[in-house]
């Protein structure tokens, strides 16, 4: 199965997926992926940056209200906040429990 077969199996929608994105800084993603990534715009005839597809699921988390420290965590982002970087504790299902909320 290549990436597009994937992608649509698992139910991709071109139409509410992708939110527009501000950044252009491609400097930590190596060629092969960037390769990959085009690969896949230029078969879904789409112009979109890998940033795109976060813009639009920290938007679609926020709109269901899902836990900002998972969202955070799920992201890779660094929580600055010392009482959800150090006392506070989420497993596995939970943040996957949050991702469920946008189905």
């Amino acid at each position: 199965m290549d990436d597009i077969d994937e992608i649509k199996t698992r139910g991709y929608d071109k139409d509410h997926l992708i939110t527009m994105g501000y950044s252009t800084d491609y400097s930590n993603l190596d060629s092969l992926s960037m390769d990959k990534w085009n690969t896949i715009m230029l078969k879904l005839k789409m112009n979109h940056t890998p940033y795109d597809c976060r813009h639009t699921f920290a938007t679609r988390m926020d709109n269901v209200s899902a836990n900002k420290v998972c969202i955070k965590l799920i992201m890779g982002h660094q929580i600055k906040d010392i009482t959800d970087v150090v006392y506070t504790h989420k497993t596995k299902e939970q943040l996957i429990e949050q991702v469920n909320l946008l189905k």
